[in-house]
C-alpha cells in the first residue's frame, strides 16, 4: 500500500479517516485499473493514496470508511489498531518501508504509515 508523503511525522497523536475517494478523482489519476484509490483525512488536510491489488490492500479497503487513532512510534510511524485482523495471503514475509507508505505490520496486526 502506498501512500504520499504527509506531515504526520509532527503529529504524536492524530485521528484520521479514510475511504474511498470518489469516482470523479480516480478517473483524474488514470491510474491502473487493479489499484484502489483511498483518501487520507487528517484534520483539515486531505491526501490520496493507492492501495495496490493485494490481498491485504483488498481486505483494508473492505474496512472503509474508517476512523483510527494514530500514536507516534519512535518518531519514524505513526500506528493504529484495526477493528479486524487482515488477510495477508501472499503478502511478503518482510518489506522495507518507505517515507509515505502505509504498510501493515503483520506481528501485531496494525497499521503503519511512514
Amino acid at each position: 500500500m502506498n501512500g504520499t508523503k504527509t506531515g504526520l511525522a509532527s503529529l504524536a497523536v492524530a485521528v484520521l479517516t479514510i475511504s474511498h475517494l470518489p469516482a470523479a478523482q480516480v478517473t483524474e489519476l488514470k491510474q491502473e485499473a487493479a489499484m484502489t484509490h483511498i483518501r487520507v483525512i487528517v484534520g483539515d488536510e486531505t491526501l490520496t493514496a493507492t492501495l495496490d491489488a493485494t490481498h491485504v490492500a483488498q481486505d483494508f479497503a473492505a474496512l472503509l470508511p474508517l476512523d483510527l487513532t494514530l500514536s507516534d512510534y519512535h518518531g519514524i510511524e505513526k500506528v493504529a489498531d484495526l477493528p479486524r485482523a487482515l488477510d495477508t495471503t501472499g503478502a511478503p514475509d518482510s518489506y522495507e518501508p518507505k517515507a509515505g507508505d502505509i504498510t501493515l505490520y503483520v506481528p501485531w496486526g496494525n497499521l503503519a504509515i511512514f
